[in-house]
């Protein structure tokens, strides 16, 4: 009896492919798990200054010119303290790739201050007025 190589390769092949369907994963080649990662934080800013500008010129525009005399402004503008926090979530759908979403809260508070160290006569007072309104708003822009 003769035997045909062509016949045991293709017996061999056919059990090969039997035995890798029949085969389950082991424990170390079961596919990955989608992971949820959440992160809380938290932080203090602390107050310092920004600018200060002793001694700033300003004229009060007379039908698009500047008029004469000219006014003299010291301006301040200094930050607040304020708190900061935020929360993070990260989806990590495989091990090659991943989704982040970030929710934050800022404080940011500034605090502006306008001192007219000079004034001409000025009946309106209308440089006056501009530095009163500079002081009293606060908070960001």
């Amino acid at each position: 009896m003769s035997r045909d190589p062509h016949r045991c390769r293709w017996m061999l092949v056919t059990a090969g492919m039997c035995l890798a369907i029949l085969a389950r994963p082991g424990f170390a080649q079961t596919p990955s798990e989608s992971r949820l990662m959440f992160s809380i934080f938290g932080g203090v800013s602390f107050p310092g200054s920004l600018f200060d500008i002793p001694v700033q010129p300003y004229s009060v525009p007379c039908a698009g010119a500047p008029c004469l005399p000219i006014d003299t402004l010291s301006l301040n503008r200094t930050m607040a303290s304020a708190i900061t926090a935020g929360l993070n979530a990260t989806l990590y759908g495989s091990s090659h790739f991943g989704l982040a979403a970030e929710i934050v809260y800022i404080g940011i508070g500034v605090d502006d201050t306008c001192d007219l160290l000079f004034e001409h006569f000025d009946v309106e007072q209308r440089n006056r007025q501009i530095c009163d309104d500079v002081s009293q708003t606060t908070g960001t822009r």
